[in-house]
């Protein structure tokens, strides 16, 4: 989660570099290529040189998709497609504009947890959600509820010892055994709603009984259970095969792609020995996620990715051709997303989607969606006035 947190600063990061201490001397000058997961060292004057102007050249390129970013997002000319922001803490409201975007997707409230050394009372929480959906005024903001557990600890909360904790007491698993956490988010999050449009997102959803579980603690706080709009993150394999019945209990949808990817193939994406098999891109991936876009739309029932894809290239071409209609993403990556996504038209995107997710591997998935997403960028580019092969 130190790459989620460097995301949404903008901060180039590559992870996995076990062995960059004994290749590279502490103190040496390093240049990141983040994209390619490349990490240079003992550069020379030539390469650093080109560093930075690639740099610059990208920081040409955001300031002028950022103004443009400030009109409501669509794919082509006009199909809409409302791009959300996903933040950690109000100290994210100072990294970006808020007229970029239409609202949050995700605020992960289980970072105003583990920046404290203890719980967070009802009246704390309350204050927190209450100043971030006033800062955005009349759009919606989606709380997700506190989601511990694996590699998210509280110091203060002994949390049981589990061989495999990414498959154990984790996310609403946890707030529902010790329920007195889950009501003191739902009474903050009710009474908060009061001063905006406050919604309320459960994360690890595992089956419908779970939802249902949760509503009735609602209308135990606010004497209804409809006092919250209420989400459910399809994130398990489960919950996507019980997508229809899910849907019927909740307001609205949110996929995390990175754990459901995790869960869907079987692999622990922070162990480097089947780092290999987390395959995002991979057809069997992409037919999920097409099902649950297509499924939900048909249904009228609105849904969002907010997982890593969501701010990548290709990963935002292919989402908004399977069906969804909103995409969460780190503030970094909004203005280009935008940018890119009014090269293309929907008619072009649900081909598209339906061609990667009809492929047999995820390098021939990859590479479909690479290939469209650089033609889209570079017509992005040339719109701004902007156009660089590297950038």
């Amino acid at each position: 989660h130190g790459a989620v947190v460097s995301r949404s600063f903008g901060i180039p990061t590559v992870t996995g570099a076990d062995q960059a201490t004994s290749v590279v001397e502490a103190g040496s000058l390093c240049v990141v290529y983040a994209d390619e997961g490349q990490i240079m060292g003992g550069v020379t004057a030539k390469e650093v040189k080109a560093a930075e102007r690639l740099s610059q050249e990208r920081e040409s390129v955001r300031a002028v998709f950022a103004e443009r970013a400030k009109e409501p997002g669509r794919v082509g000319e006009d199909h809409p497609l409302q791009i959300l922001v996903n933040i950690e803490s109000p100290r994210d409201l100072d990294l970006f504009s808020k007229e970029i975007v239409e609202g949050v997707g995700l605020f992960r409230t289980e970072f105003a947890y583990m920046e404290r050394a203890n719980f967070p009372t009802a009246q704390e929480q309350e204050e927190l959600y209450k100043g971030i959906s006033k800062h955005f005024g009349d759009a919606s903001v989606v709380f997700r509820t506190l989601d511990v557990g694996n590699d998210k600890q509280l110091r203060y909360f002994q949390m049981p010892h589990e061989n495999n904790p990414a498959m154990g007491w984790r996310g609403l698993r946890m707030s529902l055994q010790w329920q007195d956490i889950l009501l003191m988010q739902i009474q903050a999050l009710v009474k908060a709603r009061e001063y905006g449009d406050v919604r309320m997102l459960l994360p690890m959803v595992t089956n419908v009984e779970e939802v249902r579980q949760v509503k009735r603690l609602i209308e135990q706080v606010a004497g209804r259970a409809d006092a919250l709009p209420l989400g459910a993150m399809i994130e398990v394999p489960s919950a996507a095969m019980a997508l229809k019945d899910i849907m019927d209990e909740v307001d609205f949808l949110s996929v995390g792609t990175n754990d459901l990817a995790q869960y869907l193939f079987a692999v622990d994406r922070d162990n480097p020995w089947v780092a290999d098999l987390y395959q995002p891109y991979h057809p069997a991936h992409l037919r999920v996620l097409r099902y649950i876009g297509n499924t939900c739309r048909m249904a009228g029932k609105p849904v969002s990715v907010c997982g890593e894809m969501s701010g990548q290239r290709a990963g935002a071409l292919f989402l908004a051709g399977a069906g969804f209609d909103q995409l969460s993403l780190a503030p970094p990556f909004v203005p280009e997303i935008k940018a890119m996504l009014r090269e293309v038209s929907i008619r072009e995107l649900r081909v598209l989607a339906r061609k990667a997710a009809a492929c047999a591997t995820n390098l021939e998935a990859f590479r479909l969606l690479e290939d469209a997403a650089n033609v889209a960028w570079q017509s992005a580019l040339r719109h701004s006035g902007k156009e660089s092969g590297k950038t």
